[in-house]
């Protein structure tokens, strides 16, 4: 849990592009655990709910980053 906490600490000290950039690698390697998953060769399940997770607590700092910064 603590690796948790001081990685979404550093990913609220990102600038709004690099938040950016981070989610377009989380999806993409979540893409590609996807066709891991269909093709069978996929031995850690977890790793994709991890992902989305990851993704979503990107997205929301991003969103409140846009929202603070438009005010």
């Amino acid at each position: 849990m603590a690796k948790r906490r001081s990685d979404i600490k550093a990913w609220r000290d990102l600038t709004i592009r690099e938040i950016s950039a981070k989610i377009e690698h989380v999806g993409q390697e979540l893409l590609q655990f996807r066709q891991e998953l269909l093709l069978g060769k996929l031995k850690n399940f977890r790793r994709i709910r991890a992902l989305k997770l990851e993704r979503a607590r990107l997205s929301t700092i991003l969103d409140e980053k846009v929202t603070a910064k438009l005010e």
